[in-house]
């Protein structure tokens, strides 16, 4: 077996310029083929994550007359929440235009009241801790989600969870931070003049700010599965018995993404990450499939004195199967840490976290060694069974 490797790398090196050029093909490849996969593997889940937060198959229940009497309540969110209308989650949403402060600054701001399910709607990321519960709303909690400018903003650098803020100029109420969220927002883009956005419990909202337990509009997340447009139609009538309204009071708009285009595009993304990556092996198949064709043409008059001793077809054969596997191992090795390289270096410029590990390691370069033996047997064969009108060209 040694000696078969050492005559192995003689062959590979008696031609330095073609090996040169087949392995450097294969080594591309093969880095390549690193980097596919790490993208993969993260991808399936953070570009999802990525368009997910162009919003919910959701709609928004607005009152069409806002100096109408008619407004939404809890009890129409409960109702809503125990109706067969195939609602996930129900939110009203608040606000009012004011300052959040800490003991260093002050910073203009929304202050956006919403129930646990409004994290369903908003289009932010949670960067650390976490949004509040039902329990936090019940009992009134004065916590709050702030994103990471106004973070940098009122706290610098320093660690802004379990820190307090003021809300209001007068008569200032106290906030604890219990999560923060990623700027910039898609929350209302025709508020550009105003950058931060804070959101905080509604009853905590209602008690603090005096505002009355009533809402101009909900928002509403329907079943994935669902034709959004029969559910909005169906949600109106619903509100409409139930309140004993025969009139058109409540209108369904904005219709902010549709579920199954999200899920098209996430699966289209990842089927090219697999179209480029099947590609970048199909590459290195044909680098090695050509370069040991070239071997074999090479050294045809040597494998014919070679059958002429008396050596067995199969002895020739596996001779060039090693030459295939060394082959392709020094091409996954080299070609596994390139990619190892090149990962490192996009994580650095462009803040992403694509990974990887011993284990894929071993993966991309057992891959090689396969695809060294596949794409091997064809031309080794050839090789095996020349005879002497072969070599002579009768």
């Amino acid at each position: 077996m040694i000696n078969g490797i050492n005559q192995s790398f003689k062959i590979i090196f008696k031609n330095k310029l073609r090996s040169f050029i087949a392995l450097f093909g294969i080594t591309l490849c093969v880095a390549l083929f690193t980097i596919m996969i790490s993208i993969f593997n993260v991808s399936k889940d953070e570009f999802y994550k990525s368009i997910v937060k162009m919003g919910k198959n959701f709609i928004k229940i607005n009152i069409l007359n806002q100096d109408s009497k008619y407004y939404l309540g809890f009890d129409d969110i409960t109702s809503l929440k125990n109706s067969n209308l195939y609602i996930d989650s129900v939110s009203p949403e608040v606000c009012l235009r004011g300052f959040i402060s800490s003991d260093f600054d002050k910073k203009g701001a929304y202050i956006i009241g919403g129930t646990e399910d409004y994290i369903d709607f908003m289009s932010m990321e949670m960067l650390y801790g976490r949004f509040f519960s039902k329990v936090d709303r019940v009992n009134k909690e004065n916590v709050i989600l702030i994103d990471n400018v106004t973070s940098m903003a009122l706290f610098g650098t320093e660690n802004s969870l379990g820190r307090e803020v003021q809300i209001g100029v007068k008569t200032p109420k106290k906030y604890r931070v219990i999560g923060v969220l990623k700027y910039p927002s898609n929350i209302w883009k025709k508020n550009k003049d105003i950058a931060s956005f804070c959101i905080i419990p509604i009853d905590s909202y209602i008690e603090n700010f005096k505002s009355q337990s009533l809402f101009e509009y909900l928002y509403i997340s329907i079943n994935e599965d669902e034709d959004i447009y029969n559910i909005s139609n169906s949600i109106i009538d619903f509100l409409k018995i139930r309140n004993n309204i025969s009139k058109d009071v409540y209108k369904a708009e904005m219709f902010l993404r549709y579920e199954r285009e999200v899920n098209y595009i996430n699966t289209l993304f990842l089927t090219l990450i697999k179209v480029m990556s099947y590609a970048c092996i199909m590459l290195t198949g044909i680098n090695i499939f050509n370069s040991m064709f070239y071997i074999v043409e090479s050294r045809r008059d040597e494998i014919f004195l070679r059958k002429s001793s008396g050596e067995h077809k199969f002895e020739i054969f596996t001779q060039l199967i090693i030459v295939c596997i060394v082959f392709s191992f020094i091409g996954g090795l080299i070609g596994s840490v390139i990619g190892y390289l090149s990962l490192y270096v996009i994580n650095l410029i462009f803040n992403v976290n694509l990974y990887m590990d011993i284990l894929l390691m071993l993966y991309v370069i057992l891959t090689s060694l396969l695809l060294g033996v596949v794409f091997g047997i064809i031309p080794c064969i050839y090789a095996s069974n020349i005879s002497t009108g072969d070599t002579f060209n009768l």
